[in-house]
C-alpha cells in the first residue's frame, strides 16, 4: 500500500513537472532568473519528506544553468577584458613610442634652430654670430686701414712726384748754367791765348 501511494505520488510529481516543462516552452519565454533568485527560490521550494527537506531536481538543474550560464558570462567578460587590456596595452606602447619619437624630432628641431653646422661641426648660432660680427668687423677696419694706407700712400707718390719734378728742373737748370758758364770761361781762355800768342809774336 506504501509503495503504490509513493509510485502514485512519483508519477504526480513527474506529470506535474512535464506540465510545467511544456507551460514554460510554450509560453512567452520568461529571463533567466539571477543566481541569488534561483537560490531563494530554491530555499523556499525546499519539502520535508520523512524529515528530511528535499530539493527537486528539475530546480537543481536550473540552478546548475544559471551557475553555468554565470560562470560562462564571467569568463566571456574576463577574455573581453584581457583582450581590451592587450590592445589598450599595444595602443599605449604606440602612443609612448609616437610620444618619444615627437620629443626627440622637437629636440633635433630644437637643436638646428639653436645650432648651425658649420664645416660638419654644430655650434650655438649666438657664437657663430659674434664671430661673424667680429670678423666683419676686423674686416671694416683693415679696409678702412687699407684705405688711409692708400690714401696716404697717394698723397706721398704725388709729392715724391712733384719733388721729383722740381729736383729734375733745378738739375736741368744747373746743367744749363753750368754749360753756359764752361761756355763763357772756354771763351774767355781762348781770348787769353789769343792775347798771350799776340803778346808773344809782338
Amino acid at each position: 500500500m506504501k509503495s503504490t501511494s509513493a509510485i502514485l505520488v512519483l508519477m504526480l510529481f513527474c506529470t506535474t513537472a512535464f506540465c510545467l516543462n511544456e507551460g514554460t516552452a510554450s509560453g512567452p519565454k520568461q529571463p533567466t532568473p539571477t543566481l541569488t533568485q534561483q537560490y531563494k527560490n530554491l530555499k523556499s521550494d525546499l519539502e520535508l519528506i520523512n524529515g528530511f527537506r528535499m530539493i527537486k531536481m528539475y530546480t537543481m538543474d536550473r540552478l546548475w544553468t544559471v551557475v553555468e550560464d554565470s560562470l560562462r558570462a564571467k569568463k566571456a567578460i574576463y577574455q573581453e577584458s584581457v583582450a581590451v587590456i592587450a590592445k589598450q596595452k599595444a595602443e599605449i606602447a604606440g602612443l609612448n613610442s609616437a610620444v618619444a619619437k615627437i620629443e626627440k624630432e622637437k629636440l633635433e628641431l630644437e637643436s638646428q634652430v639653436d645650432n648651425i653646422l658649420v664645416f660638419g661641426k654644430s655650434f650655438s648660432k649666438a657664437s657663430v654670430i659674434s664671430v661673424s660680427l667680429i670678423v666683419i668687423i676686423a674686416l671694416l677696419a683693415l679696409a678702412g686701414f687699407l684705405f688711409v694706407a692708400g690714401r696716404v700712400s697717394y698723397f706721398t707718390t704725388r709729392e715724391l712726384r712733384k719733388l721729383n719734378e722740381n729736383l729734375y728742373q733745378e738739375f736741368d737748370n744747373y746743367k744749363r748754367n753750368a754749360v753756359e758758364k764752361e761756355i763763357k770761361i772756354s771763351r774767355e781762355l781762348q781770348n787769353y791765348r789769343n792775347k798771350f800768342m799776340e803778346a808773344k809774336i809782338a
